[in-house]
C-alpha cells in the first residue's frame, strides 16, 4: 500500500463503500441505517480482521468509535475514506480523524 498514490488508495476505498459495503448492509440488514453501519464495521474488525472496534460515549452523549489497527498510515487513509463513504449513505456525516494506527468516527 505504501507505493500507491493517496488519490488512488481514497478512490479505491469509496468504490469498495459504495458497491460492496452497500451491498452486504442491504443484504444482511435490509436497509442502509446508523445501526447497520456500526455493526458492519464491528463485523469488520470481529472477522475480517481489518482493526479493533471500540465504541463509547463521549461525556457530551456523542458515540465515539475508535477503529485500531497495525496497518499504518496508508491504512488510516483507506478507511477514513471508507468510512466517510458509509456514512454519505446514510446521509450522515461524522466527524473523522485519523493517526498511523487508529481513525475516530465521532457521531
Amino acid at each position: 500500500m505504501k507505493a500507491v498514490p493517496d488519490e488512488e488508495i481514497v478512490e479505491a476505498a469509496r468504490e469498495v463503500a459504495q458497491n460492496s459495503a452497500r451491498v452486504v448492509l442491504l443484504t444482511r440488514y435490509g436497509t442502509l441505517s446508523l445501526a447497520g453501519v456500526l455493526e458492519y464495521l464491528k463485523s469488520l474488525g470481529d472477522y475480517a480482521y481489518w482493526f479493533e472496534y471500540n465504541e463509547v460515549l463521549s461525556p457530551e452523549r456523542k458515540r465515539v468509535v475508535t477503529l485500531t489497527h497495525s496497518l499504518g498510515e496508508k491504512f488510516s487513509l483507506f478507511m477514513v475514506a471508507y468510512s466517510k463513504s458509509l456514512f454519505e449513505q446514510i446521509a450522515m456525516n461524522p466527524k473523522l480523524t485519523s493517526t498511523e494506527d487508529s481513525i475516530t468516527i465521532t457521531i
